[in-house]
């Protein structure tokens, strides 16, 4: 259950900015990974942790065959799961009305607002924090941020601007060095 503390009916936070420093593998030359990210919502949830809630401007994708829906999924679902990379490793700053509450994720959920008059919902369940899955689903976020984050490293040393591709992310900050 929530915390007596917790804002009942309100989001525990709305556009957050989160930080965290990643580690990277020092014997690849990387400089450190701070990773930074601006959250639309975090909501408490009944039984404990917090939903990660982000509002999409547009339609939610059209359903295809079932491989290229879960590729949809898994890079839509991507920036929320650096949201719940960022929770898990403290980037949050902790407000005394959060007393008790588990900040760790249990859910995913992008809101497209672009779906007619009540908008379309998709939830995605993140496995059990206290489980060997949740940890594995972090890693595995973690490990694709620290590898892009050395092909970026690399293409810098090149010093070639124009070999760099921007990742398909539109969030990402990337397209900040070449814009897509």
């Amino acid at each position: 259950e929530l915390s007596r503390n917790a804002p009942k009916g309100e989001p525990l936070a709305h556009e957050a900015w989160m930080r965290a420093q990643l580690p990277t593998e020092p014997a690849f030359g990387l400089p450190a990974l701070e990773l930074v990210g601006k959250v639309d919502r975090l909501d408490g949830l009944p039984g404990g942790g917090v939903a990660i809630v982000d509002y999409k401007t547009g339609k939610a994708p059209r359903a295809y065959s079932a491989a290229t829906d879960a590729q949809i999924r898994r890079k839509s679902f991507f920036q929320l799961r650096c949201y719940a990379l960022l929770l898990a490793r403290g980037g949050l700053r902790a407000s005394p009305h959060w007393e008790g509450l588990e900040l760790r994720a249990r859910r995913l959920r992008l809101l497209y607002l672009g779906g007619g008059s009540a908008g379309v919902d998709v939830v995605e369940e993140l496995p059990h924090p206290d489980s060997g899955e949740y940890e594995a689903e972090l890693a595995q976020t973690e490990a694709e941020l620290v590898a892009l984050w050395g092909e970026i490293a690399s293409l810098v040393r090149r010093g070639d601007p124009r070999a760099f591709e921007p990742c398909s992310r539109k969030f990402c900050s990337c397209h900040e060095l070449r814009p897509i």
